[in-house]
Parts: C-alpha cells; sequence; structure tokens
C-alpha cells in the first residue's frame, strides 16, 4: 500500500511540475493572441505524456527508496548517542525510538513538503545487520557516515 501511495503522490507530483513547465513557457515566449497553452501539443499527444507520467510514477518509488544493511559487529548500541547526534547534524530530528529502530525525520517543513513527507529515514538496529531504509540518496549517505563512525571506534 506505502508504494502505491508514493506512487501516487509522485504523479501527481510530476504532473504539477509539467504544468508550471508548460505555463513559464507559454507565457515567457512570444505568443501570438491566438495560440493557446494547448496548442503547444500535437494531437494525441496528452495521452502519450500521461502514460509516460504513469509509468515513471510507478517505477520511481522502486527506484528512489532502499534499504542498506550494515555488519557492526555489535557495537551499535554502545554509538547510538552519537548516531543519533550524526542525523541531528544533517537537520533531521528523531521522530522515534522503540528500542529496536528508530525514525528519523527532517526538521524542516519546506524540505519536507518538497520531498512529500517521503523523507523518513528507518534505522532497524534490533539484530545484526542493522538495516537503514529511506530514500536512497540519504540512506547511502548514512549508512555510509554511520559505518564511518563505527570504523572510527575500531581504530581507537
Amino acid at each position: 500500500m506505502k508504494y502505491f501511495i508514493r506512487s501516487v503522490k509522485y504523479l501527481l507530483y510530476f504532473i504539477v511540475l509539467f504544468c508550471i513547465v508548460v505555463l513559464i513557457v507559454f507565457y515567457t515566449s512570444n505568443n501570438h493572441a491566438n495560440i493557446t497553452v494547448f496548442d503547444l501539443f500535437k494531437e494525441g499527444s496528452a495521452t502519450k505524456i500521461i502514460i509516460f507520467f504513469v509509468a515513471i510514477a510507478a517505477l520511481y518509488p522502486l527506484l528512489g527508496f532502499s534499504k542498506k544493511q550494515l555488519y557492526t559487529n555489535d557495537n551499535f548500541k554502545e554509538r547510538k548517542k552519537e548516531i543519533i547526534e550524526l542525523f541531528e547534524n544533517a537537520k533531521y530530528t528523531l521522530k522515534s525510538d522503540n528500542g529496536s529502530s528508530m525514525a528519523f525525520i527532517l526538521r524542516s517543513p519546506i524540505m519536507r513538503t518538497l520531498r512529500m513527507y517521503e523523507d523518513e529515514i528507518n534505522v532497524d538496529y534490533s539484530d545484526n545487520p542493522v538495516i537503514v531504509s529511506g530514500l536512497r540518496k540519504d540512506v547511502i549517505r548514512f549508512s555510509r557516515s554511520i559505518e564511518f563512525l563505527l570504523q572510527k571506534e575500531k581504530e581507537q
């Protein structure tokens, strides 16, 4: 169900973004009085555009969200405060912590809106490996930072 909701959100996002770009192009060009926004497109292209947006919206959650496993040698709970600090320095705040997993969300309501409230990063540390899930770019960024933090502890 979550995948379907994400797809619908991205479909609406792409449609709104497309409309904004088309309107900017239309109103900033040297248009004549007898041309409308719909005259910018060939007949029958609307269905192709809609099919394209539906296909992209259906695939984007699959490509844009991921899970990553981190092997921590059971020292995650010892460094939990430092890991929470790592997220806070990246402008995330702890949403919930139930003893086996943590959820972080962005502090900025503007950034949360731009990401359509799909900004949550979940860290499941109930077992080894620790599983970090959320937006792909954030998962990669935070998993590497956590690995670096835990690696730094081994070297000391």
